[in-house]
Protein backbone atom coordinates (compact mmCIF):
# COMPACT_ATOMS: atom_id res chain seq x y z
CA UNK A 1 0.00 0.00 0.00
CA UNK A 2 1.41 3.29 -1.01
CA UNK A 3 1.77 5.90 1.61
CA UNK A 4 -0.98 8.52 0.21
CA UNK A 5 -3.43 5.14 -0.10
CA UNK A 6 -2.70 5.16 4.07
CA UNK A 7 -3.49 8.42 5.07
CA UNK A 8 -7.13 8.57 2.61
CA UNK A 9 -10.62 7.22 3.07
CA UNK A 10 -11.86 5.24 0.59
CA UNK A 11 -15.13 4.17 -0.75
CA UNK A 12 -15.94 1.27 -2.98
CA UNK A 13 -18.16 1.47 -5.75
CA UNK A 14 -20.61 -0.72 -6.89
CA UNK A 15 -18.57 -2.26 -9.66
CA UNK A 16 -15.60 -3.20 -6.94
CA UNK A 17 -13.07 -0.33 -7.91
CA UNK A 18 -12.35 1.88 -4.74
CA UNK A 19 -11.49 5.57 -5.21
CA UNK A 20 -11.04 7.95 -2.78
CA UNK A 21 -13.67 9.62 -0.93
CA UNK A 22 -12.05 12.99 -1.44
CA UNK A 23 -11.75 14.80 -4.87
CA UNK A 24 -11.12 17.67 -6.81
CA UNK A 25 -13.27 18.98 -8.79
CA UNK A 26 -12.82 21.40 -12.33
CA UNK A 27 -15.53 22.50 -12.91
CA UNK A 28 -15.88 26.10 -14.55
CA UNK A 29 -11.98 26.02 -14.07
CA UNK A 30 -10.96 27.82 -17.94
CA UNK A 31 -8.88 25.63 -20.48
CA UNK A 32 -6.33 28.52 -20.48
CA UNK A 33 -3.57 26.73 -18.62
CA UNK A 34 -5.14 27.39 -15.13
CA UNK A 35 -6.86 23.76 -15.00
CA UNK A 36 -3.67 22.53 -15.55
CA UNK A 37 -1.81 24.39 -12.94
CA UNK A 38 -4.96 23.78 -10.28
CA UNK A 39 -4.64 19.93 -10.85
CA UNK A 40 -0.98 19.79 -10.77
CA UNK A 41 -1.28 21.99 -7.62
CA UNK A 42 -3.78 19.16 -6.06
CA UNK A 43 -2.00 16.53 -7.15
CA UNK A 44 1.53 17.84 -5.50
CA UNK A 45 -1.30 18.29 -1.79
CA UNK A 46 -2.10 15.15 -2.37
CA UNK A 47 -5.35 14.50 -4.13
CA UNK A 48 -5.62 11.43 -5.68
CA UNK A 49 -9.05 11.48 -7.37
CA UNK A 50 -9.97 14.16 -9.50
CA UNK A 51 -13.25 14.67 -10.90
CA UNK A 52 -14.03 15.95 -14.42
CA UNK A 53 -16.04 15.77 -17.93
CA UNK A 54 -16.01 16.47 -21.54
CA UNK A 55 -18.62 19.25 -20.76
CA UNK A 56 -16.08 21.42 -19.06
CA UNK A 57 -13.61 21.29 -21.69
CA UNK A 58 -10.50 21.15 -20.12
CA UNK A 59 -10.14 17.63 -20.25
CA UNK A 60 -6.89 18.15 -21.89
CA UNK A 61 -5.12 20.02 -19.40
CA UNK A 62 -6.23 17.68 -16.71
CA UNK A 63 -4.68 14.44 -18.08
CA UNK A 64 -1.48 16.47 -19.07
CA UNK A 65 -1.61 17.61 -15.36
CA UNK A 66 -1.42 13.95 -14.46
CA UNK A 67 0.89 12.65 -16.86
CA UNK A 68 3.74 15.37 -16.26
CA UNK A 69 2.78 15.13 -12.19
CA UNK A 70 5.47 11.92 -12.29
CA UNK A 71 2.55 10.19 -10.23
CA UNK A 72 2.00 6.50 -11.26
CA UNK A 73 -1.32 6.50 -13.13
CA UNK A 74 -2.72 3.62 -11.51
CA UNK A 75 -2.37 6.33 -8.40
CA UNK A 76 -4.86 8.37 -9.70
CA UNK A 77 -8.74 7.89 -10.16
CA UNK A 78 -10.20 10.02 -12.59
CA UNK A 79 -14.14 10.26 -12.49
CA UNK A 80 -15.77 11.48 -15.58
CA UNK A 81 -19.45 11.26 -15.94
CA UNK A 82 -21.34 10.18 -18.63
CA UNK A 83 -21.53 13.16 -21.81
CA UNK A 84 -25.05 15.48 -21.36
CA UNK A 85 -26.54 14.19 -25.09
CA UNK A 86 -26.56 10.49 -23.38
CA UNK A 87 -28.57 11.84 -20.23
CA UNK A 88 -30.17 14.39 -22.87
CA UNK A 89 -31.19 11.32 -25.80
CA UNK A 90 -34.96 9.75 -25.35
CA UNK A 91 -34.27 5.97 -25.54
CA UNK A 92 -35.04 4.41 -28.58
CA UNK A 93 -38.34 2.01 -27.99
CA UNK A 94 -38.04 -1.23 -29.76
Amino acid sequence: MRKEERTMNYISLNDGVCIPQIGFGTFQIPADGSTYQAVKAALAAGYRHIDTAAAYFNEEEVGRAIKESGIVRDAVKNAAPLSIIRFTRPLKST
